[in-house]
Protein backbone atom coordinates (compact mmCIF):
# COMPACT_ATOMS: atom_id res chain seq x y z
CA UNK A 1 0.00 0.00 0.00
CA UNK A 2 1.29 3.50 -0.67
CA UNK A 3 2.57 5.19 1.91
CA UNK A 4 -0.04 8.10 1.44
CA UNK A 5 -2.87 5.99 1.25
CA UNK A 6 -1.26 4.18 4.66
CA UNK A 7 -1.26 7.75 6.10
CA UNK A 8 -4.94 8.69 4.65
CA UNK A 9 -6.32 5.57 6.31
CA UNK A 10 -5.31 6.20 9.76
CA UNK A 11 -5.90 9.62 9.58
CA UNK A 12 -8.10 11.54 11.98
CA UNK A 13 -11.38 12.95 10.48
CA UNK A 14 -12.86 15.66 12.70
CA UNK A 15 -16.53 15.40 13.59
CA UNK A 16 -16.97 18.84 11.60
CA UNK A 17 -16.64 17.33 8.93
CA UNK A 18 -19.94 15.20 9.25
CA UNK A 19 -21.42 18.31 10.22
CA UNK A 20 -20.20 19.78 7.08
CA UNK A 21 -21.02 16.81 4.79
CA UNK A 22 -24.85 16.94 6.75
CA UNK A 23 -25.53 20.46 5.76
CA UNK A 24 -24.60 20.22 2.38
CA UNK A 25 -27.68 21.25 0.28
CA UNK A 26 -29.93 19.12 -1.51
CA UNK A 27 -33.00 19.52 -3.39
CA UNK A 28 -36.66 19.52 -1.43
CA UNK A 29 -38.51 16.14 -1.70
CA UNK A 30 -41.41 18.19 -3.51
CA UNK A 31 -39.18 19.59 -6.24
CA UNK A 32 -37.84 15.91 -6.75
CA UNK A 33 -41.76 14.47 -6.37
CA UNK A 34 -42.40 17.15 -9.38
CA UNK A 35 -39.70 16.78 -11.76
CA UNK A 36 -40.07 13.03 -11.66
CA UNK A 37 -44.30 13.38 -12.13
CA UNK A 38 -43.51 15.60 -15.22
CA UNK A 39 -40.96 12.71 -16.67
CA UNK A 40 -44.05 10.00 -16.19
CA UNK A 41 -46.51 11.95 -17.52
CA UNK A 42 -44.85 13.21 -20.60
CA UNK A 43 -47.42 12.68 -23.37
CA UNK A 44 -44.79 13.68 -26.18
CA UNK A 45 -42.21 10.48 -25.29
CA UNK A 46 -43.39 6.73 -25.49
CA UNK A 47 -44.16 4.59 -22.73
CA UNK A 48 -41.17 2.71 -22.89
CA UNK A 49 -38.88 5.16 -22.79
CA UNK A 50 -40.80 6.81 -19.36
CA UNK A 51 -40.16 3.58 -17.82
CA UNK A 52 -36.75 2.93 -18.61
CA UNK A 53 -35.93 6.54 -17.22
CA UNK A 54 -38.15 6.24 -13.99
CA UNK A 55 -36.13 3.12 -13.51
CA UNK A 56 -32.39 4.33 -14.24
CA UNK A 57 -33.33 7.38 -11.54
CA UNK A 58 -34.37 4.46 -8.78
CA UNK A 59 -31.13 2.79 -9.53
CA UNK A 60 -29.28 6.55 -9.15
CA UNK A 61 -29.66 7.06 -5.48
CA UNK A 62 -31.77 6.21 -2.95
CA UNK A 63 -33.08 9.70 -2.15
CA UNK A 64 -34.71 9.26 -6.26
CA UNK A 65 -35.53 5.67 -5.30
CA UNK A 66 -39.06 6.46 -3.36
CA UNK A 67 -39.92 9.20 -5.96
CA UNK A 68 -39.27 7.68 -8.75
CA UNK A 69 -41.27 4.78 -7.70
CA UNK A 70 -44.27 6.71 -6.51
CA UNK A 71 -44.45 7.94 -10.13
CA UNK A 72 -43.82 4.49 -11.64
CA UNK A 73 -46.32 2.52 -9.74
CA UNK A 74 -48.65 5.24 -8.92
CA UNK A 75 -50.50 3.69 -12.19
CA UNK A 76 -51.45 0.25 -13.20
CA UNK A 77 -53.27 -1.48 -15.61
CA UNK A 78 -53.45 -5.30 -15.11
CA UNK A 79 -55.21 -6.82 -18.58
CA UNK A 80 -56.12 -10.80 -17.77
CA UNK A 81 -56.43 -12.00 -21.60
CA UNK A 82 -56.82 -15.76 -23.51
CA UNK A 83 -53.11 -16.74 -23.77
CA UNK A 84 -49.77 -16.34 -21.18
CA UNK A 85 -52.27 -15.16 -18.11
CA UNK A 86 -50.06 -17.98 -15.94
CA UNK A 87 -46.73 -16.09 -16.52
CA UNK A 88 -48.39 -12.48 -16.03
CA UNK A 89 -50.07 -13.14 -13.23
CA UNK A 90 -46.80 -14.78 -12.07
CA UNK A 91 -44.65 -11.80 -12.23
CA UNK A 92 -47.52 -9.54 -11.28
CA UNK A 93 -47.67 -11.57 -7.48
CA UNK A 94 -43.95 -11.66 -7.67
CA UNK A 95 -43.80 -7.57 -7.83
CA UNK A 96 -46.87 -7.14 -5.74
CA UNK A 97 -45.12 -5.72 -2.83
CA UNK A 98 -43.10 -3.15 -4.52
CA UNK A 99 -45.56 -1.87 -6.35
CA UNK A 100 -48.47 -1.54 -3.97
CA UNK A 101 -47.06 0.32 -1.83
CA UNK A 102 -47.26 3.28 -4.09
CA UNK A 103 -50.41 2.12 -6.30
CA UNK A 104 -53.11 4.72 -6.29
CA UNK A 105 -54.97 4.44 -10.13
CA UNK A 106 -55.74 0.41 -10.94
CA UNK A 107 -57.26 -0.57 -13.82
CA UNK A 108 -58.05 -4.62 -14.26
CA UNK A 109 -59.69 -6.23 -17.58
CA UNK A 110 -60.67 -9.33 -17.92
CA UNK A 111 -62.31 -10.93 -21.40
CA UNK A 112 -62.67 -14.89 -19.85
CA UNK A 113 -64.94 -15.26 -17.32
CA UNK A 114 -62.72 -18.13 -15.95
CA UNK A 115 -59.69 -15.67 -16.09
CA UNK A 116 -60.78 -14.11 -12.99
CA UNK A 117 -61.86 -17.58 -11.09
CA UNK A 118 -58.21 -19.00 -10.99
CA UNK A 119 -56.61 -19.44 -8.25
CA UNK A 120 -53.51 -17.31 -9.16
CA UNK A 121 -55.32 -14.22 -9.85
CA UNK A 122 -57.69 -14.29 -6.83
CA UNK A 123 -54.17 -14.50 -4.83
CA UNK A 124 -52.99 -11.57 -7.06
CA UNK A 125 -55.84 -9.43 -5.71
CA UNK A 126 -55.54 -10.15 -2.67
CA UNK A 127 -52.07 -8.56 -2.77
CA UNK A 128 -52.86 -5.83 -5.02
CA UNK A 129 -56.32 -5.42 -2.00
CA UNK A 130 -53.07 -3.98 0.20
CA UNK A 131 -52.41 -1.12 -2.03
CA UNK A 132 -54.27 2.25 -1.11
CA UNK A 133 -56.17 2.87 -3.96
CA UNK A 134 -57.80 6.12 -5.02
CA UNK A 135 -59.16 5.03 -8.33
CA UNK A 136 -60.40 1.86 -9.77
CA UNK A 137 -61.55 0.73 -12.26
CA UNK A 138 -62.83 -2.53 -13.68
CA UNK A 139 -64.52 -4.09 -16.82
CA UNK A 140 -65.90 -6.77 -16.94
CA UNK A 141 -67.48 -9.45 -19.72
CA UNK A 142 -71.56 -9.56 -19.12
CA UNK A 143 -71.38 -11.44 -16.12
CA UNK A 144 -71.95 -11.11 -12.31
CA UNK A 145 -69.79 -8.85 -10.35
CA UNK A 146 -67.09 -11.51 -9.16
CA UNK A 147 -66.91 -11.89 -5.60
CA UNK A 148 -63.10 -11.79 -6.08
CA UNK A 149 -63.47 -7.97 -6.91
CA UNK A 150 -65.45 -7.22 -3.52
CA UNK A 151 -62.54 -6.76 -1.39
CA UNK A 152 -60.67 -4.03 -4.35
CA UNK A 153 -63.87 -1.99 -5.04
CA UNK A 154 -65.15 -2.15 -1.39
CA UNK A 155 -62.41 -0.28 0.03
CA UNK A 156 -63.07 2.74 1.64
CA UNK A 157 -60.14 5.56 0.43
CA UNK A 158 -61.48 4.93 -3.12
CA UNK A 159 -62.67 8.45 -4.78
CA UNK A 160 -63.19 7.48 -8.43
CA UNK A 161 -64.56 4.42 -9.23
CA UNK A 162 -65.96 2.97 -12.64
CA UNK A 163 -67.55 -0.79 -13.12
CA UNK A 164 -68.22 -1.65 -17.22
CA UNK A 165 -69.98 -4.58 -18.39
CA UNK A 166 -71.33 -5.99 -15.32
CA UNK A 167 -74.96 -7.70 -15.39
CA UNK A 168 -75.48 -8.02 -11.50
CA UNK A 169 -73.60 -5.28 -9.22
CA UNK A 170 -74.65 -5.57 -5.55
CA UNK A 171 -75.61 -1.72 -4.06
CA UNK A 172 -74.29 -2.85 -1.09
CA UNK A 173 -71.08 -1.98 -2.60
CA UNK A 174 -72.00 1.56 -3.84
CA UNK A 175 -73.90 2.64 -0.92
CA UNK A 176 -72.86 5.04 1.38
CA UNK A 177 -69.50 5.73 0.48
CA UNK A 178 -68.24 8.76 2.12
CA UNK A 179 -64.94 9.27 -0.22
CA UNK A 180 -66.54 8.10 -2.95
CA UNK A 181 -66.56 11.55 -5.74
CA UNK A 182 -67.32 9.87 -8.52
CA UNK A 183 -68.80 6.85 -9.86
CA UNK A 184 -69.63 5.41 -13.16
CA UNK A 185 -71.65 2.78 -14.52
CA UNK A 186 -71.03 1.61 -18.37
CA UNK A 187 -73.45 -1.43 -19.76
CA UNK A 188 -74.13 -2.72 -16.23
CA UNK A 189 -76.72 -2.94 -13.59
CA UNK A 190 -76.91 -2.41 -10.25
CA UNK A 191 -79.05 -4.12 -7.98
CA UNK A 192 -80.88 -1.59 -6.23
CA UNK A 193 -83.11 -2.24 -2.95
CA UNK A 194 -85.58 0.36 -2.96
CA UNK A 195 -88.02 0.97 -5.75
CA UNK A 196 -86.27 4.14 -7.22
CA UNK A 197 -84.50 3.36 -10.88
CA UNK A 198 -81.39 4.12 -11.70
CA UNK A 199 -79.49 3.47 -15.07
CA UNK A 200 -77.49 1.50 -16.95
CA UNK A 201 -75.42 4.28 -18.35
CA UNK A 202 -74.45 6.72 -16.21
CA UNK A 203 -71.31 8.75 -14.77
CA UNK A 204 -71.91 10.81 -11.80
CA UNK A 205 -69.60 13.26 -9.77
CA UNK A 206 -71.20 13.32 -6.20
CA UNK A 207 -71.97 16.32 -3.99
CA UNK A 208 -69.76 15.62 -1.12
CA UNK A 209 -71.65 18.10 1.01
CA UNK A 210 -75.18 16.66 0.82
CA UNK A 211 -76.49 13.30 3.11
CA UNK A 212 -77.16 9.72 1.51
CA UNK A 213 -80.46 8.85 -0.04
CA UNK A 214 -82.52 6.18 0.68
CA UNK A 215 -79.92 4.19 -1.49
CA UNK A 216 -77.24 5.26 0.52
CA UNK A 217 -76.20 7.50 -2.65
CA UNK A 218 -75.83 11.65 -2.28
CA UNK A 219 -77.18 13.44 -4.88
CA UNK A 220 -75.03 14.57 -7.96
CA UNK A 221 -73.78 17.88 -8.67
CA UNK A 222 -73.37 17.13 -12.26
CA UNK A 223 -73.93 13.69 -14.12
CA UNK A 224 -73.42 12.40 -17.80
CA UNK A 225 -76.55 9.99 -18.54
CA UNK A 226 -77.09 7.53 -21.57
CA UNK A 227 -81.06 7.61 -22.67
CA UNK A 228 -81.84 4.29 -23.98
CA UNK A 229 -85.56 3.55 -25.88
CA UNK A 230 -86.30 0.90 -23.53
CA UNK A 231 -85.37 2.92 -20.41
CA UNK A 232 -88.32 5.53 -20.06
CA UNK A 233 -87.27 5.61 -16.10
CA UNK A 234 -84.09 7.33 -16.90
CA UNK A 235 -86.22 10.74 -17.33
CA UNK A 236 -87.56 10.19 -13.70
CA UNK A 237 -83.96 10.39 -12.77
CA UNK A 238 -83.03 12.81 -14.62
CA UNK A 239 -85.92 14.87 -13.31
CA UNK A 240 -85.06 13.62 -10.16
CA UNK A 241 -81.74 15.33 -10.01
CA UNK A 242 -81.99 18.46 -12.28
CA UNK A 243 -82.87 21.35 -9.45
CA UNK A 244 -79.62 20.61 -8.02
CA UNK A 245 -77.12 20.60 -11.40
CA UNK A 246 -74.69 22.86 -12.37
CA UNK A 247 -73.20 20.37 -15.42
CA UNK A 248 -75.46 17.64 -17.26
CA UNK A 249 -73.90 15.38 -20.18
CA UNK A 250 -76.93 13.63 -22.43
CA UNK A 251 -75.92 10.55 -24.90
CA UNK A 252 -78.83 9.98 -26.52
CA UNK A 253 -79.58 7.19 -28.70
CA UNK A 254 -81.68 7.05 -31.80
CA UNK A 255 -84.81 5.38 -30.49
CA UNK A 256 -84.32 7.21 -27.20
CA UNK A 257 -84.87 10.36 -29.23
CA UNK A 258 -89.22 10.00 -28.86
CA UNK A 259 -88.77 10.68 -24.99
CA UNK A 260 -87.34 14.23 -25.46
CA UNK A 261 -90.87 15.61 -24.89
CA UNK A 262 -91.61 13.82 -21.97
CA UNK A 263 -89.33 15.67 -20.44
CA UNK A 264 -90.24 19.04 -17.63
CA UNK A 265 -90.17 22.51 -18.78
CA UNK A 266 -87.47 23.69 -16.06
CA UNK A 267 -85.54 20.83 -16.40
CA UNK A 268 -81.85 22.89 -17.03
CA UNK A 269 -82.92 26.04 -15.55
CA UNK A 270 -80.04 25.80 -13.16
CA UNK A 271 -77.72 24.49 -15.54
CA UNK A 272 -74.60 26.45 -16.25
CA UNK A 273 -73.05 23.79 -18.69
CA UNK A 274 -74.91 21.19 -21.35
CA UNK A 275 -73.33 18.56 -23.65
CA UNK A 276 -75.89 16.70 -25.84
CA UNK A 277 -73.97 13.28 -27.66
CA UNK A 278 -76.57 11.84 -30.57
CA UNK A 279 -75.27 8.42 -31.37
CA UNK A 280 -77.17 8.01 -34.61
CA UNK A 281 -77.80 4.41 -35.41
CA UNK A 282 -80.81 4.90 -37.87
CA UNK A 283 -80.90 8.07 -38.61
CA UNK A 284 -78.14 10.69 -40.00
CA UNK A 285 -79.07 13.64 -38.17
CA UNK A 286 -81.80 14.05 -35.53
CA UNK A 287 -84.43 16.10 -37.18
CA UNK A 288 -85.43 18.23 -34.02
CA UNK A 289 -84.62 21.93 -33.55
CA UNK A 290 -82.11 21.24 -30.49
CA UNK A 291 -81.97 25.07 -29.57
CA UNK A 292 -85.54 25.24 -29.09
CA UNK A 293 -85.87 21.95 -27.39
CA UNK A 294 -83.38 23.20 -24.71
CA UNK A 295 -84.76 26.86 -24.98
CA UNK A 296 -88.17 25.22 -23.32
CA UNK A 297 -86.53 23.34 -21.09
CA UNK A 298 -85.04 26.65 -19.20
CA UNK A 299 -81.84 26.39 -20.41
CA UNK A 300 -81.39 30.28 -21.37
CA UNK A 301 -78.89 30.47 -18.72
CA UNK A 302 -76.61 28.24 -20.10
CA UNK A 303 -72.62 29.58 -20.63
CA UNK A 304 -71.46 26.37 -21.88
CA UNK A 305 -73.06 24.30 -24.83
CA UNK A 306 -71.83 21.56 -26.43
CA UNK A 307 -73.46 19.24 -29.11
CA UNK A 308 -71.86 15.93 -30.33
CA UNK A 309 -73.03 14.36 -33.13
CA UNK A 310 -71.31 10.49 -32.86
CA UNK A 311 -71.58 7.21 -35.47
CA UNK A 312 -69.70 3.71 -34.67
CA UNK A 313 -67.66 2.40 -37.42
CA UNK A 314 -65.66 -0.95 -37.15
CA UNK A 315 -63.51 0.13 -40.08
CA UNK A 316 -62.53 3.60 -41.97
CA UNK A 317 -64.77 2.53 -45.15
CA UNK A 318 -67.34 2.66 -43.06
CA UNK A 319 -66.87 6.47 -42.11
CA UNK A 320 -66.55 7.55 -45.83
CA UNK A 321 -70.16 5.51 -46.34
CA UNK A 322 -71.37 8.17 -43.59
CA UNK A 323 -70.03 10.90 -44.71
CA UNK A 324 -71.34 10.33 -48.12
CA UNK A 325 -74.96 10.12 -46.53
CA UNK A 326 -74.58 13.13 -44.67
CA UNK A 327 -73.50 15.71 -47.73
CA UNK A 328 -76.18 13.98 -49.58
CA UNK A 329 -79.14 14.51 -46.99
CA UNK A 330 -77.16 17.97 -45.71
CA UNK A 331 -76.64 19.20 -42.16
CA UNK A 332 -80.29 20.78 -40.65
CA UNK A 333 -77.97 21.97 -37.55
CA UNK A 334 -74.68 24.70 -38.00
CA UNK A 335 -73.07 27.08 -35.72
CA UNK A 336 -75.82 29.68 -36.74
CA UNK A 337 -79.05 27.76 -35.18
CA UNK A 338 -77.32 26.01 -32.46
CA UNK A 339 -75.54 29.13 -30.61
CA UNK A 340 -78.25 31.75 -31.31
CA UNK A 341 -77.45 34.08 -28.53
CA UNK A 342 -81.13 35.39 -28.97
CA UNK A 343 -82.17 31.77 -27.29
CA UNK A 344 -79.00 31.46 -25.34
CA UNK A 345 -78.00 34.84 -23.77
CA UNK A 346 -75.61 34.10 -21.54
CA UNK A 347 -73.67 31.60 -23.86
CA UNK A 348 -69.97 32.09 -24.14
CA UNK A 349 -68.75 29.17 -25.35
CA UNK A 350 -70.10 26.57 -27.84
CA UNK A 351 -68.73 23.45 -29.53
CA UNK A 352 -69.85 20.97 -32.60
CA UNK A 353 -68.19 17.65 -32.68
CA UNK A 354 -68.51 15.39 -35.31
CA UNK A 355 -67.13 12.24 -33.63
CA UNK A 356 -66.27 9.09 -34.90
CA UNK A 357 -65.62 5.84 -32.54
CA UNK A 358 -63.74 3.42 -34.61
CA UNK A 359 -63.66 0.00 -33.42
CA UNK A 360 -60.40 -1.16 -35.29
CA UNK A 361 -58.62 1.93 -34.10
CA UNK A 362 -55.79 0.33 -33.35
CA UNK A 363 -54.76 -1.92 -36.72
CA UNK A 364 -54.41 1.36 -38.47
CA UNK A 365 -51.20 2.80 -38.96
CA UNK A 366 -50.44 6.51 -37.24
CA UNK A 367 -50.04 8.36 -40.44
CA UNK A 368 -53.35 6.74 -41.57
CA UNK A 369 -55.20 8.00 -38.87
CA UNK A 370 -53.81 11.22 -39.02
CA UNK A 371 -54.72 11.55 -42.86
CA UNK A 372 -58.64 10.09 -41.28
CA UNK A 373 -58.84 12.86 -38.56
CA UNK A 374 -57.85 15.40 -41.35
CA UNK A 375 -60.95 14.45 -43.49
CA UNK A 376 -63.28 14.23 -41.08
CA UNK A 377 -62.17 17.64 -39.34
CA UNK A 378 -62.65 19.28 -42.68
CA UNK A 379 -65.98 18.01 -43.41
CA UNK A 380 -67.30 18.88 -40.12
CA UNK A 381 -66.26 22.24 -40.75
CA UNK A 382 -68.01 22.12 -43.79
CA UNK A 383 -71.02 20.86 -42.28
CA UNK A 384 -71.35 22.89 -39.61
CA UNK A 385 -70.00 26.01 -40.18
CA UNK A 386 -71.93 29.25 -39.97
CA UNK A 387 -71.92 32.77 -38.21
CA UNK A 388 -72.48 33.22 -34.59
CA UNK A 389 -71.95 35.75 -32.27
CA UNK A 390 -71.03 33.66 -29.41
CA UNK A 391 -67.81 34.52 -28.28
CA UNK A 392 -65.96 31.20 -28.38
CA UNK A 393 -67.70 28.48 -30.80
CA UNK A 394 -65.46 25.77 -31.91
CA UNK A 395 -66.16 23.14 -34.80
CA UNK A 396 -64.21 19.95 -34.11
CA UNK A 397 -63.94 16.35 -35.87
CA UNK A 398 -63.07 13.64 -34.27
CA UNK A 399 -61.50 9.92 -34.78
CA UNK A 400 -61.47 8.34 -31.63
CA UNK A 401 -61.34 4.42 -30.68
CA UNK A 402 -64.47 2.97 -29.69
CA UNK A 403 -65.67 1.92 -26.20
CA UNK A 404 -67.41 -1.42 -27.56
CA UNK A 405 -67.61 -4.41 -25.17
CA UNK A 406 -67.70 -7.01 -28.62
CA UNK A 407 -64.82 -5.57 -29.88
CA UNK A 408 -63.02 -5.19 -26.59
CA UNK A 409 -63.40 -9.05 -26.75
CA UNK A 410 -63.17 -10.21 -29.91
CA UNK A 411 -60.34 -7.55 -30.98
CA UNK A 412 -58.40 -6.58 -28.15
CA UNK A 413 -58.34 -10.49 -26.30
CA UNK A 414 -55.34 -10.74 -29.02
CA UNK A 415 -53.65 -7.97 -27.18
CA UNK A 416 -51.39 -10.56 -25.29
CA UNK A 417 -50.19 -12.61 -28.03
CA UNK A 418 -48.94 -9.82 -30.07
CA UNK A 419 -46.72 -8.16 -27.00
CA UNK A 420 -48.72 -4.79 -26.80
CA UNK A 421 -46.51 -2.03 -25.25
CA UNK A 422 -48.20 -1.11 -23.03
CA UNK A 423 -48.98 -4.68 -21.71
CA UNK A 424 -45.42 -5.64 -21.66
CA UNK A 425 -44.26 -2.16 -19.76
CA UNK A 426 -45.91 -4.37 -16.80
CA UNK A 427 -42.91 -6.64 -17.36
CA UNK A 428 -40.39 -3.95 -18.61
CA UNK A 429 -41.77 -2.04 -15.28
CA UNK A 430 -40.69 -4.74 -12.82
CA UNK A 431 -37.74 -5.87 -13.76
CA UNK A 432 -36.22 -3.42 -12.21
CA UNK A 433 -37.82 -4.79 -9.17
CA UNK A 434 -34.01 -5.68 -8.09
CA UNK A 435 -33.31 -1.92 -7.39
CA UNK A 436 -36.29 -2.74 -4.75
CA UNK A 437 -35.57 -5.20 -2.77
CA UNK A 438 -32.05 -3.36 -1.42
Amino acid sequence: MPTYLGKAKNAFIPTSFFAIMLRTPRLPLELIDKSLDELANDPQRPARAKELDLSACAKASHMLRTSARRARYRQRELTLGPSDIAEKVKMWTYYAPVITPYLEDLEVTWYCPSSISRSDVIDLISLLSKAVLQRLKLVGVDRDFPIVMHQLAGQTTICDLSLRFFTSIPAELLAYRKALRTLEIKDSQVVWTNSMPYSSDFNYVFDTQEDFDVDGIRPPSSFTLGLYSTLEYENTLLQRYSGNLTSLTLVFHSQSLKYLDHLSGDLFVNLKHLELEFNNDESIQPKIDIARWVEKRGGSNIEDFTVCFSYSCEISGDILAIMNCIIAEGSPHSTTNLFDTKVFPKLANGEVILKFPLIWYDSYQDWEVASIQEMVDIKAQELFGGKTSVPTAAIKGLLVLAEDPLALRCSQSCEEESGSEDEESGSEDEESGSEDEE
